[in-house]
């Protein structure tokens, strides 16, 4: 009797997954061009492919079963097709529509032996038919319906034995092309469809009664193509099409409440696609299909359309469904092969690499493969999924003979050989039984580590410590700490521990108004005591206290009189400028100035331990001579009083340099003067400030006794 090993003496398994397309049989379902393909897949994950090959431009129907594309029934039309949709019926047979060279329009059903006309016949003429089946197993068709002219979109659907439209005869009575047709979760028809005069997609619900707009209608860019619709899990529709006007690149639009609204980027695709196919899977993540120079599988992360694995190759005409396990699954026209219809599949697939052991005489079984030989072996598994699995086997038949093994160990361990403890070192012969039940001879030669002891002397800086093993050190002193060495074995560390002290700075800086400064990564320019705490020459922390003296900021505003220049800065040293040489004037260190010729001027005030100097200031000595042709004011400098000759004036004040109002009064009148009494004010500079109706006027008095 043979002994199948299950467990074997030694296995090792590693697994590689990495995602790949998997073709779905193991040839193409056509052998020439071939187009009006469709692809879905029943309650119990059949899947089932319609086409039209060019070789009799019929309608067949193959499904996938254990691992081959068989042919369901004969042709499943009567005739040549232009246009043809498949979908299945909640009895889990295929339902295919198609439109004859006759534009009539015919629904056929597989009963599980032949194919069967719905009705006794063609039920209507139309274009771009589409077929869905309801909950309750009703087939529904949507088309262009050319009853009447201009013709317009209609839904019909079987009940009763009998062809009938659903709600009204026509959902808009124009000319329509791509219509499209689905049922969300309350079994309600959602219909799009193209309005062929301006090329703009609309979409249309039923409520159970009447044909009702989802949101603004005709939405779309002009002259779009390829329109298709799907509802994703929520009931909320979306169309994908193709724009001329973006060299046909591919769009998708989402009823957004009441307006449609771009999904993504607009003409997200890279180059001219014919159309997108468009699924959600069950986290509501939509993906897409479509070919813009090589077959790309897209799905949108929230943000963006990204690629899902490498191009399963270069097609036309993509049909995408999501099978039971969430994989996605692409049927298209291989351009590259005379446009022959395949079938691929999406998959996470593991290829497993197994070494596996087993004593002389025992078999190994896989995948109900039974294996006995050494030597090296492929297995193609396939996986619930449907997708393969590939474990590469490596079979090694184990002989009764002997093994050598060396072993190290610590001092004071001991180690086990069967039921057998050693702690010394030395060679030593066991027989032991595998779990396989192979004898095995085994040599261990076996070596004793001894205690590893070191010493070492560090020094760190005040406030931090050092840590040998688990143990943290932070005091000056002498340790001896056990720790594991790289062995794995004890080993005693003995350390001598320094500790460096911190250094403690003061400064004191002074700054001007504006001005800063820099201490390590800090910068302050207000008043005030900062503390930093920087790293000094040995590494450690350097603590710097910095006080911060800043000068308040200097006034460099000018006041202009007739006459005279005001530094409105009060209590300082000041130098007077000609901005045209940039030259200090001789003598003139006054916070009054007074110019004796038109020139620009500027003033350097120095406070403290700050300067600056204030903006150049125009100054016309024609503005003093035009008042001096007016009236004379005299004597000026003057010992207390002022007498005024000329123009009259209503009132005046006197202000010092500082702007502060010393006198207020009325004119003393002596005949043809007016007189100013300065006597209670001390001797200085001062500015006469006169009104009257005609204005203003200042003039400087200089006072001395």
């Amino acid at each position: 009797m043979k002994n199948v090993c299950l467990i074997s003496y030694f296995l090792f398994i590693q697994v590689y997954s990495f995602s790949q397309w998997q073709q779905l049989g193991s040839s193409y379902l056509t052998s020439s061009i071939t187009s009006n393909h469709a692809l879905v897949e029943d309650d119990e994950g059949n899947l089932y492919a319609a086409f039209q090959p060019f070789t009799d431009n019929f309608l067949y129907v193959k499904k996938f079963d254990l691992g081959n594309w068989n042919q369901v029934g004969s042709s499943a039309s009567t005739e040549p097709v232009s246009q043809a949709d498949m979908c299945i019926g909640s009895d889990g047979l295929p339902v295919v529509v198609y439109r004859n060279y006759n534009d009539s329009v015919v629904v056929r059903k597989f009963n599980g032996t032949i194919w069967e006309t719905i009705g006794s016949g063609p039920f209507a003429k139309g274009d771009y038919p589409r077929i869905e089946v309801n909950s309750e197993n009703t087939i529904h068709v949507v088309f262009n319906n050319k009853a009447v002219f201009p013709w317009g979109t209609s839904v019909y659907k079987f009940e009763g034995g009998a062809w009938g439209p659903l709600h009204a005869q026509y959902i808009e009575n124009l000319q329509a092309e791509f219509t499209d047709l689905a049922f969300d979760s309350n079994d309600l028809a959602v219909v799009s469809f193209r309005r062929a005069s301006t090329g703009r997609m609309s979409v249309y619900r039923s409520d159970g009664n009447s044909w009702q707009a989802a949101g603004n209608t005709q939405f779309t860019p002009d002259n779009v193509f390829y329109g298709r619709l799907i509802l994703d899990n929520n009931d909320i529709p979306y169309i994908t099409f193709t724009d001329p006007s973006t060299n046909h690149r591919g769009s998708i639009m989402v009823l957004n409440g009441a307006n449609w609204e771009y999904f993504g980027s607009p003409n997200f695709t890279g180059e001219w696609v014919d159309y997108c196919s468009t699924v959600f899977d069950g986290s509501n993540v939509p993906h897409t299909v479509y070919n813009d120079g090589t077959t790309r599988l897209m799905r949108y992360d929230g943000t963006s359309w990204v690629q899902v694995g490498l191009s399963p190759g270069n097609g036309n005409d993509h049909h995408l469904i999501l099978n039971q396990f969430g994989n996605p699954v692409v049927s298209y026209t291989n351009i590259s092969q005379n446009y022959n219809l395949i079938v691929k599949q999406f998959c996470t697939a593991i290829s497993v690499d197994q070494n596996v052991a087993i004593c002389n005489g025992d078999v190994y079984e896989i995948g109900g493969q039974e294996f006995s030989a050494p030597g090296n072996y492929q297995i193609n598994l396939i996986r619930t999924s449907g997708c393969d699995s590939l474990v590469n086997l490596t079979l090694t038949l184990l002989p009764v003979n002997s093994s050598n093994q060396e072993v190290s160990i610590c001092a004071g361990e001991v180690f086990q050989v069967g039921a057998t403890s050693y702690s010394e070192s030395g060679v030593y012969t066991n027989i032991l039984q595998s779990v396989s039940g192979c004898d095995s001879l085994v040599t261990t030669q076996l070596s004793v580590i001894p205690t590893i002891t070191s010493q070492q002397e560090i020094t760190i800086c005040f406030g931090e410590s050092f840590q040998v093993g688990t143990t943290v050190l932070s005091s000056p002193g002498i340790y001896s700490t056990v720790i594991q060495a790289a062995s794995g074995c004890d080993s005693i560390v003995t350390t001598n521990l320094n500790i460096l002290d911190n250094i403690l700075t003061t400064q004191e800086v002074d700054l001007c108004s504006g001005e800063s400064i820099q201490v390590g990564l800090s910068v302050y320019s207000a008043p005030g005591t900062y503390t930093d705490i920087l790293m000094a020459v040995n590494g450690c922390d350097s603590t710097v206290i910095t006080a911060v003296n800043v000068q308040t900021p200097i006034v460099t505003t000018i006041s202009i009189l007739p006459s005279t220049l005001i530094a409105d800065q009060a209590g300082a040293t000041y130098q007077w400028i000609d901005c045209s040489t940039q030259n200090p004037i001789q003598g003139e260190t006054n916070q009054s100035f007074s110019p004796l010729i038109s020139g620009d001027y500027a003033v350097e005030i120095i406070m403290g331990f700050c300067s600056t100097i204030s903006d150049c200031i125009s100054f016309d000595i024609a503005e003093i001579n035009e008042f001096a042709n007016l009236y004379r004011i005299y004597p000026n400098p003057t010992n207390g009083v002022v007498m005024l000759e000329g123009a009259g004036y209503d009132d005046f004040k006197v202000v010092d340099l500082t702007g502060r109002v010393v006198v207020v009064s009325n004119f003393i009148i002596d005949g043809s003067h007016q007189i100013i009494d300065l006597s209670p004010l001390d001797s200085g500079r001062y500015i006469l400030e006169l009104f009257s109706n005609e204005g203003q006027y200042s003039r400087e008095i200089i006072l001395k006794r």
